[in-house]
């Protein structure tokens, strides 16, 4: 059935316990080297069959391949293809999108004065560009006297809220 060979295997120097200068990591790591060396085959190079590799540069765009530049960047004056929408030279947002980032919707008044109901002076922040001194003075006056003022604050919002026009927050924050 199955023989076993037995043949005597040769040890090698560093296997005999004469390391010479080697310290015990070096040492192991010749005896790593020299096993993984034995199932490693050698590259046995460019033949006729299996020839090197070559690499080839990709060619140069041909100036009627590029798309053309239709605009320009707003921050540095580099010039974009029309679908940029960051410019590749400063980062910055190259506009003119489909979707344009940070754009206000228009206020209702509505909205406003259900927030005053039932959040009292947090209604400002819905219209913060313009009541934003509002806020700061109503919350720092809230915390010092422990929300005793909460009350007045909580009814000066909803009158603010209620006296300005439809027109101040369709055309908000410019109205």
């Amino acid at each position: 059935m199955g023989e076993i060979d037995e043949t005597p295997v040769e040890e090698s120097p560093n296997e005999s316990g004469s390391d010479g200068d080697l310290n015990p990591s070096e040492a192991a790591s010749e005896d790593v080297k020299s096993t993984c060396a034995d199932f490693i085959a050698p590259d046995p190079g460019p033949t006729s069959s299996n020839p090197a590799p070559v690499a080839v540069a990709p060619a140069p765009p041909q100036v009627g391949q590029m798309p053309p530049i239709t605009k320009f960047c707003p921050s540095c004056g580099n010039g974009l293809v029309a679908a940029a929408a960051i410019c590749p030279n400063c980062g910055s947002p190259a506009g003119g999108g489909t979707r344009t980032v940070g754009a206000l919707e228009p206020k209702v008044k509505s909205t406003a004065i259900l927030l005053a109901v039932f959040l009292g002076f947090f209604t400002w922040l819905y219209t913060y560009k313009r009541d934003a001194t509002k806020f700061w003075v109503a919350l720092g006056v809230s915390f010092v006297t422990m929300g005793m003022a909460g009350l007045v604050f909580w009814i000066w919002a909803i009158i603010d809220s209620a006296m300005k026009t439809d027109e101040y927050y369709a055309n908000f924050p410019n109205g």
